[in-house]
């Protein structure tokens, strides 16, 4: 009586982590998705002059409206990088334990430096207007998509 009554709660615990196996990889996949939308705001952000003048807006507008977009963005990135490892840190142990973490660190804190990226770049566009520095700026939140992308890719495929 009491082997069946295991089994059953073996059956119930492994249904329970397959779903939050299934969970924590969801939440890596909509920060992966949330990261391509950082990279093509970024893209924009170079842009933002010639896309207002095809709006008809001002180019302020434009440009804030942007940076908003990338820095929503890398807070929700940043939460679903954190949803990911309260969900799969129960599965690992040991070495791989340390290693997602780390990967994990890695990834968030590419997603969060965009965050501190943009708020210079409104520095920028207040107080200097630099064109030089926009676009610097904007390569550099480029190069943190391609990192942030290279550790959530380490994390989704298990490389650890």
């Amino acid at each position: 009586m009491s082997s069946k009554k295991f089994k059953k709660n073996r059956n119930n615990n492994a249904r329970k982590n397959r779903q939050l196996n299934r969970e924590g990889l969801g939440a890596l996949q909509k920060c992966r998705f949330f990261v391509y939308l950082t990279f093509v705001f970024d893209i924009l952000m170079m842009f933002y002059a010639p896309i207002a003048h095809l709006f008809g807006a001002k180019e302020t507008q434009i440009l804030y409206a942007i940076m908003l977009m990338i820095g929503a963005q890398a807070i929700v990135g940043s939460m679903h990088i954190v949803k990911y490892m309260t969900t799969v840190e129960i599965f690992l142990s040991g070495r791989e334990k340390d290693y997602a973490n780390m990967y994990a660190s890695r990834a968030r804190f590419c997603v969060l430096l965009q965050f501190f990226m943009i708020t210079l770049a409104i520095i920028n566009h207040v107080k200097f207007d630099s064109g030089i520095v926009n676009m610097l700026l904007s390569v550099g939140g480029v190069t943190l998509v391609v990192l942030a992308l290279q550790n959530i890719t380490i994390l989704q495929r298990n490389y650890i």
